[in-house]
């Protein structure tokens, strides 16, 4: 709880992501900034995250969601000086990013996780339960997580459905959903589980 004590609730480029430390679930802030370059070469700074990953995530965002980052400064932060290595807090970092991008704001009590791939898709990741059940503990109301996980995972606590998507026909080129087609919408206690297959999908959920 102290890593998200003094999040902004009203600032776009911030976003939740839930990780795995060791064996237990912990929720962190993911920050990013977006800025027109002022210099030659833009710079791409990444504190708290691998500093190697951070180029090909934003290739992804600029591929696969039409997202223009030329000539663009990108900085992120993990709050709190923690350090996440693990795939699942992709689907966190170019969120906060597009937020930055698009100036909109991530709804505060959205949390996210799940491993993109050069393709656009939003993969499965281990322990999906334990995290959400951290994520609705601590009074988050929207967890955004890999289809694979709400169709695959056995384990996920029990859901009722609340809504389903039609089939998705997302743009080849983009990967970007028509309106939120493709998800599938469940609710586990009171926090909404939102099933995304593409990084277009996952950005039109949490930034509307």
């Amino acid at each position: 709880k102290m890593f998200l004590a003094e999040r902004p609730t009203n600032a776009p480029g911030s976003a939740v992501l839930c990780s795995i430390e060791g064996s237990r679930p912990i929720l962190v802030e993911v920050q990013a900034l977006v800025s027109s370059s002022t210099y030659g070469t833009a710079r791409r700074t990444a504190n708290g995250i691998d500093q190697q990953r951070l180029p090909l995530l934003l290739a992804v965002l600029e591929k696969r969601a039409g997202l223009n980052l030329i000539g663009d400064d990108v900085f992120v932060n993990v709050a709190g000086g923690m350090t996440i290595d693990e795939p699942a807090s992709d689907l966190g970092v170019l969120a906060a990013i597009a937020s930055s991008v698009r100036n909109r704001v991530i709804p505060p009590t959205t949390a996210m996780f799940g491993e993109v791939g050069l393709a656009g898709e939003v993969r499965g990741i281990a322990q999906a339960p334990l995290r959400i059940r951290e994520a609705a503990q601590m009074g988050f109301t929207r967890c955004i997580l890999p289809e694979a996980n709400i169709d695959q995972d056995a384990r996920l606590p029990p859901s009722r459905v609340s809504r389903s998507g039609a089939q998705s026909r997302s743009s080849p080129e983009t990967g970007a959903s028509e309106g939120r087609q493709g998800s599938h919408y469940e609710e586990d206690g009171g926090c909404e589980l939102v099933g995304v297959r593409t990084i277009g999908e996952a950005l039109d959920v949490a930034l509307g």
